[in-house]
């Protein structure tokens, strides 16, 4: 008798590329670039692999055209690689103008000397977890960029270390940026790129208010959740922006939506889509009207991949809710940060089910481990994947192709939004 297969475990075909993207912040909150994330095999155990050297190749590979969906013109892109890498010239693989990273545990010998000295006419440079280490200052004074890990460092320590790259005439990048005292303090220190979770964290703003523009979005956002579909409702509920009316038909009217007519009305668009795109589009793009900045169209962008990633789960999985709620509950996970505002108040001024509500305010509900998988995924935290797509009956290759699908779909959502 042949053996049967559980479709939620298994897949025929290659596996997907698992790439997760770290952004990269100038002063400004400006996107400077990603840092790439690659966990080698989608049945791996973790992050850690014996052959580095086969997980980069594959980044370069195949992660590389996964990742740049939805990046502007220009933008960086930090890779690591190894010291036997760098020796086997494996950088040279990478298009030109993106970022090496020379990982910590490189010894600056003659011979990296001599290649890094190759690479720095097509690439730039970075040393990777610099600590003050005097044994790693001839690859200073070649690369262009230090990253300083300061998620352990106290106060004092970030400073004794910036001032002894006060010299260094390249770029300053603080890495593992958890809150924003730390991006202030390395800020005002004279570092110029900043990566971390602490642009997903809501600032501590005493007594921070929404403006009325941003209360009708939200009251706009309310009203959509309640309404029955009624075409001839919606379209009202549209019109009543004019600039979400705006990015309505701009991105639907756009090449890569694929339509045989353009759309002349949004009453068209609506009979034409019908209700759950019609949702989709609403959301997204009333969310993305909040984005006033570089840092708040990076997080419309995670909480936009969220959605389609956790949509598509549901489509193949038994979830805590329907595809058009996990929906939602993505695409609301970083409201807070967007709004600059405590959780619960932000969702005040909402009109969502209870248990939504709780999985989004952090409770322990059926639907947090759905969450907390799009977002272990996104930071790259490989072993946490593991063991929620375990614990939640999901193959591994499933939750890599739901992440690479989930990219695509919201970077065609907000093409029009940058």
């Amino acid at each position: 008798m042949p053996e049967t297969s559980n479709p939620r475990t298994s897949h025929e075909g290659p596996e997907p590329v698992c790439v997760a993207r770290q952004p990269v912040f100038q002063t400004d909150m400006g996107i400077w670039g990603y840092e790439l994330l690659f966990r080698g095999e989608a049945t791996s155990s973790g992050a850690h692999f014996q052959d580095p050297e086969t997980a980069t190749s594959k980044v370069i590979a195949d992660g590389f055209v996964i990742a740049r969906a939805g990046m502007a013109s220009g933008t960086k892109m930090l890779i690591n690689f190894s010291e036997r890498m760098i020796q086997e010239d494996a950088p040279f693989a990478m298009p030109a103008g993106h970022v090496v990273e020379l990982l910590e545990d490189i010894p600056p010998s003659e011979e990296i000397l001599r290649k890094c000295h190759e690479l720095k006419n097509d690439y730039l440079l970075a040393v990777d977890d610099y600590t003050g280490d005097a044994t790693y200052h001839p690859l200073i004074n070649l690369v262009d960029i230090v990253k300083v890990d300061v998620l352990h460092m106290e106060r004092e320590e970030v400073i004794r270390v910036a001032d002894e790259l006060k010299d260094f005439g390249g770029l300053l990048l603080a890495e593992k940026v958890e809150d924003h005292a730390m991006f202030e303090l390395t800020r005002d220190l004279g570092f110029h790129l900043f990566q971390g979770f602490f642009f997903s964290k809501p600032a501590t703003v005493s007594g921070k208010k929404l403006s009325a523009n941003e209360i009708s979005k939200l009251e706009l956002l309310r009203e959509l959740e309640k309404s029955h579909f009624d075409p001839q409702t919606f379209s009202q509920i549209i019109q009543r922006d004019v600039a979400v009316s705006y990015r309505l038909l701009s991105s639907i009217n756009s090449p890569g939506m694929g339509l045989l007519h353009r759309i002349q009305s949004i009453s068209h668009a609506v009979r034409l889509l019908g209700e759950r795109r019609v949702r989709q589009w609403l959301r997204v793009l009333i969310m993305a009207d909040f984005a006033s900045s570089s840092k708040n169209r990076e997080l419309v962008q995670h909480s936009t991949t969220r959605a389609f990633f956790l949509m598509d789960l549901a489509n193949e999985c038994n979830p805590p809710f329907e595809q058009d709620s996990m929906f939602l509950l993505g695409l609301f996970s970083l409201l807070d940060t967007i709004l600059n505002q405590d959780m619960a108040e932000a969702l005040r001024h909402l009109c969502l089910d209870s248990a939504m509500e709780g999985t989004l305010l952090g409770e322990n509900t059926e639907a947090r481990n759905w969450l907390d998988l799009a977002i272990a995924y996104e930071q790259g935290e490989w072993e946490t994947v593991d063991e929620l797509a375990e614990k939640l009956d999901i193959s591994r290759f499933l939750v890599a192709s739901a992440s690479n699908k989930a990219l695509n779909q919201s970077s065609q959502f907000l093409e029009n939004e940058t």
